[in-house]
C-alpha cells in the first residue's frame, strides 16, 4: 500500500467547534480514501498501547489461486505479548480498494484464523492481484493471491478426475466387447467383416479418447468417447444376435449403456464429500482458535456420522441413498457456520466494549495529567470531547471510526508534554511515588515499581542524548505500566470491599443457621473461599491473579445464596444493574455533548441545528424517564436516537456555510437518493416473503438491507457520493437474490411437472 496516497491534512478552514476542526477533512474523502481511512482507524483502535519492536507477522493462505465465488481464509502466527489485544486482517482488492476487514482474537500460542470471506460481490470479485495485511500492535504482515474469473480457469483436478473416470468406462465397454468376440469365436461362430471394421473403427476412437484425456481436452474426450461407447453397443449388439441365446445375454447391453451416467454421479458425490470434509476442517481450525462450545463439537460429530454414512451407499452402488446424508452433513456444516459467526460477533462486541472502558480511564489519566502539566486547553478539550463521543458510542463501527480520532488527540498532548519533558517527568515521578508508598501501606511490594524506575531513567539518559523521540516513547511505556499497575491496585480495592461484604452476610446467615447443617456446611465452605480469594488478592501481582481472586469470590457468593435459600431468607447478595448503570453513563454523555453543541449552534445563528439538538435532548429526557421506570430496551433505543440527532446536528455545525452555498443542488439529491433507497427496501421486503428458506437469497437481501441503512447514515452526514455508492451495492446484492430466488421457482416448477406426468 502506497502510503502517499493517503491525503495530507490541510490546516485551511477551520470549524468554529475548535474541539473538532482536526476531523473537518474526513468529510470530503474520495470513497477508496475512505477505505484506507477505515484501515487506519482499525489500526487505531490496537495502537493505543504499541509494542516498540517491530516483527514481521507470518500469514498463510490455503491457496495462492482462487475463482470468484469462491471463499479466502487467513491464518498467521505473531509473537504474542498481550492476549487481549486483536490482529487486525485487511484485504485490498485490485483497485485498493477495502474488501475486507476482520478484528481476530489470538490464541495463546500466538495463532489466529480469519472468518471465511467470500469472493463475490462487487468489491471482492474483481479479477487480479489481492493483498493482505495483518497488523498487530507494531507487528505487520503481509501476503498475495490471485483471483480468476471462472472463464479463466480451463482445467482442475476434479475435471481431470471425471475425464480419467470416462476413459475407464471407455475401457471397461471395449472389454465387454473384446470377451463377448471371444465368446462367439468360442462357439464357432463367424464374425462378419462389418461388424469387424466397425471394431476397428471404435478401437480408433479409444486411442483419440486417451489422446484427449491426456491433453485435459474434456470436450475432444466426450466427444470420442460417446463415439466408441455407441460403435461397442452396436458390436455387442450384433454379436448377441449371432448367438443362440440372445435373449438371456440382452443384460449387458442396458449396463454398457447406464455405465457413464452412474459413473459421473459416483465422481461427482466423491468430490462433494471431498470439499466437505474440506470445510468441515477448516471450520474446526477456526472453533478451536476461537474455544467455540460443546455445541459445536456435538454437531461436528453428527457430520462425522452422516458422511461415513454416504460414504457406506458409494461403496455399496447405491448413489440415491448417497445423496441424502451428504445434503444433511452439509445442513450441519453451514449450522456451525452460523455459530461460529454469531459467537464471533458476540465476541467482537465483548471486545468492543473493554476497549470502551479500557481507553476512557485512559483519557481520564491523559486529561489529568495534562492539567497538572499546564497543557493547552484546546487539548484537554479535545481530549474530553473524544471521551464523551466514545462513551456515548452504540455500534461497533462508531467505536472504530472514533479510534483514529484518539490516537490523533494522543499524537498532538504528547507532542505538548514533550515541549516540557522535564517537567513531565517530575509528575510521573511523583505518581510513581504516591502509588508505591500506597502498596507499602497495604503490607505489600512490587518489583514492577524499580523495573517503572529504570525506564524513567532510561527515557532521561535518552533526552540528554538528543534521541528525543525514544525518550518519549520510553516514557510512555513506564506511564502505562504505572496506570496498569494503579488499575489492578483499583481492582483489587473493590474486590477487598465485597469480599469483606460476604463474610458480614456469612457471620449474619450462621447465626440464623442454628442447627441447619447443610446451611453451616455450605457458609463454611464460603468462608474458606472468601479468605483464599484474600490471599491471592494480597499475592497479585497481575490481572490472571485477580481473575482467580474473582472466581474463588463468585463460587462463595453462590455458596452463601444457595444457604439463604436453605433458611428461607430473603435474598441479601450483592448485584449490579448493569443495564440501569450503563445506560445512565450513556445518556449524562449525551446531555454533556447536547449542551455543547446548543452553545456552539446558538453561536453560529444555525437555527436548523438549534431545532435538531432540542430534539435531541427531549428525546434523550424520554430515555431517563425510560430508565427509571427499568424499560431498558426503549431505552436504548431512544438513546440511539438522540445520539444520530447530536452526530446530523455536529456535521450541520461542522459545514457552517458550506451546506447552505448550494443547498437546491444538495437538497434535490439528497431526495433522489433518499427515493432510491425507499424503492429498494420495498423491493427487499417482496424479495423477503418470496425467498423463502433459501439461505442464499437471504444472505443476499441482508447485505441489501445493510448497505440502505448505511446510505441513509451517509445521507443524514451528507456524504451523498458514498450513499449512492451503498444503494448501487444493495442494488445488485437484490439483483442477485431476485435471480436466486427465480432460478430456484423454475427448479420447483419443473419438478412439480416431472412428478405430476410420473
Amino acid at each position: 500500500m502506497d502510503c502517499e496516497s493517503v491525503p495530507r491534512k490541510s490546516s485551511a478552514g477551520k470549524s468554529n467547534i475548535n474541539t473538532n476542526h482536526r476531523r473537518d477533512h474526513a468529510y470530503k474523502m474520495s470513497k477508496s480514501v475512505k477505505g484506507l481511512v477505515i484501515f487506519s482507524i482499525l489500526f487505531a483502535s490496537v495502537t493505543l498501547f504499541p509494542s516498540y519492536a517491530q516483527t514481521e507477522i507470518t500469514l498463510k493462505l490455503d491457496k495462492h489461486v482462487y475463482v470468484v465465488g469462491e471463499s479466502v481464509t487467513v491464518s498467521g502466527l505473531i509473537q504474542l505479548s498481550d492476549t487481549t489485544v486483536p490482529v487486525i486482517v485487511q484485504v485490498w482488492n485490485p483497485n485498493n480498494e477495502a474488501c475486507m476487514f476482520q478484528e481476530l482474537g489470538v490464541s495463546r500460542d500466538g495463532s489466529f484464523i480469519s472468518d471465511p470471506v467470500k469472493l463475490s460481490g462487487r468489491v471482492c470479485s474483481v479479477p487480479g492481484t489481492y493483498s493482505i495485511v495483518a497488523f498487530y500492535g507494531d507487528q505487520e504482515g503481509r501476503i498475495t493471491f490471485e483471483l480468476q474469473a471462472p472463464a479463466a480457469i480451463t482445467s482442475s483436478n476434479g475435471n481431470g478426475e471425471r475425464l480419467q473416470t470416462l476413459l475407464e468406462i471407455v475401457k471397461k465397454s471395449k472389454q465387454n466387447v473384446d470377451n463377448k468376440i471371444r465368446d462367439v469365436k468360442e462357439e464357432g461362430i463367424a464374425i462378419p467383416d462389418d461388424i469387424m471394421e466397425m471394431y476397428k473403427g471404435a478401437l480408433e476412437e479409444v486411442r483419440k479418447t486417451e489422446d484427449a484425456v491426456a491433453a485435459d481436452d474434456s470436450s475432444s474426450a466426450k466427444q470420442h468417447a460417446k463415439n466408441a461407447l455407441q460403435a461397442f453397443k452396436q458390436i455387442f449388439s450384433a454379436l448377441v444376435l449371432l448367438e443362440s441365446e440372445a435373449e438371456d445375454k440382452a443384460a449387458p447391453v442396458a449396463a454398457a449403456s447406464s455405465d457413464l451416467e452412474k459413473a459421473e454421479k459416483v465422481s461427482e458425490l466423491k468430490q462433494a464429500i471431498a470439499r466437505a470434509k474440506e470445510f468441515k476442517n477448516r471450520l474446526r481450525n477456526i472453533a478451536t482458535t476461537s474455544s467455540a462450545d460443546g455445541t459445536i463439537e456435538t454437531n461436528f460429530a453428527a457430520f462425522d456420522k452422516a458422511i461415513v454414512e454416504a460414504e457406506g451407499h458409494l461403496e455399496e452402488g447405491n448413489v440415491d441413498d448417497a445423496a441424502k446424508p451428504l445434503a444433511e452433513a452439509n445442513q450441519i456444516l453451514h449450522d456451525i457456520q452460523k455459530s461460529l459467526m454469531q459467537q464471533a460477533k458476540e465476541k467482537r462486541q465483548s471486545k468492543a466494549e473493554k476497549f470502551v472502558e479500557r481507553t476512557i480511564k485512559r483519557i481520564d489519566e491523559m486529561v489529568e495529567d495534562a492539567k497538572a502539566l499546564d497543557l493547552p486547553q484546546d487539548v484537554i478539550d479535545a481530549l474530553e470531547n473524544v471521551k464523551e463521543r466514545l462513551r456515548a458510542a452504540t455500534s461497533i463501527n462508531e467505536i472504530l471510526s472514533i479510534a483514529r480520532e484518539i490516537n490523533n488527540e494522543k499524537k498532538e498532548y504528547t507532542e505538548e508534554k514533550g515541549k516540557n519533558f522535564e517537567r513531565a517527568v517530575s509528575h510521573l515521578e511523583s505518581k510513581l511515588q504516591k502509588v508505591r508508598d500506597d502498596v507499602s501501606q497495604a503490607g505489600r511490594s512490587m518489583d514492577v515499581f524499580d523495573r517503572i524506575q529504570q525506564m524513567i531513567e532510561e527515557a532521561k539518559t535518552q533526552w540528554s542524548s538528543g534521541n528525543k523521540e525514544s525518550a518519549m516513547n520510553m516514557l510512555e511505556k513506564a506511564e502505562r505500566t504505572l496506570s496498569q499497575i494503579i488499575e489492578l491496585m483499583q481492582s483489587v480495592k473493590r474486590l477487598m470491599n465485597e469480599l469483606n461484604n460476604l463474610e458480614t452476610i456469612a457471620t449474619e446467615l450462621k447465626e440464623k443457621a442454628g442447627d441447619n447443617q447443610e446451611a453451616l456446611d455450605a457458609i463454611d465452605k464460603a468462608v474458606t473461599l472468601v479468605n483464599g480469594s484474600k490471599n491471592a488478592i494480597m499475592g497479585a501481582t497481575s490481572e490472571q491473579d485477580i481473575m482467580i481472586a474473582k472466581s474463588m469470590y463468585e463460587q462463595a457468593r453462590q455458596l452463601l445464596e444457595m444457604a439463604r435459600e436453605m433458611l428461607g431468607r430473603p435474598s441479601v447478595m450483592p448485584s449490579e444493574t448493569n443495564d440501569s448503570n450503563r445506560l445512565k453513563k450513556v445518556a449524562e454523555a449525551l446531555e454533556q455533548r447536547a449542551e455543547r453543541l446548543h452553545k456552539v449552534a446558538e453561536k453560529q445563528q444555525n437555527d436548523e441545528a438549534v431545532n435538531i439538538v432540542m430534539r435531541a435532548i427531549d428525546v434523550i429526557e424520554k430515555a431517563k424517564q425510560m430508565i427509571s421506570e427499568e424499560h431498558y430496551g426503549d431505552a436504548e433505543s431512544l438513546l440511539k436516537e438522540g445520539n444520530e440527532l447530536l452526530n446530523k446536528a455536529e456535521i450541520l455545525l461542522k459545514e457552517g456555510t458550506k451546506v447552505s452555498s448550494k443547498p437546491n443542488v444538495v437538497n434535490d439529491r439528497s431526495k433522489e437518493i433518499t427515493q432510491e433507497i425507499h424503492k429498494l427496501e420495498i423491493m427487499a421486503a417482496e424479495l423477503m416473503a418470496k425467498a423463502g428458506d433459501n439461505e442464499e437469497a437471504h444472505d443476499h437481501i441482508k447485505e441489501a438491507i445493510g448497505d440502505l441503512n448505511g446510505a441513509k447514515e451517509l445521507v443524514i452526514k451528507g456524504e451523498l457520493d458514498q450513499a449512492k455508492s451503498k444503494v448501487d451495492d444493495a442494488r445488485e446484492h437484490l439483483r442477485m437474490a431476485k435471480q436466486i430466488i427465480e432460478k430456484g421457482n423454475n427448479g420447483e416448477e419443473k419438478r412439480n411437472n416431472k412428478n405430476s406426468e410420473g
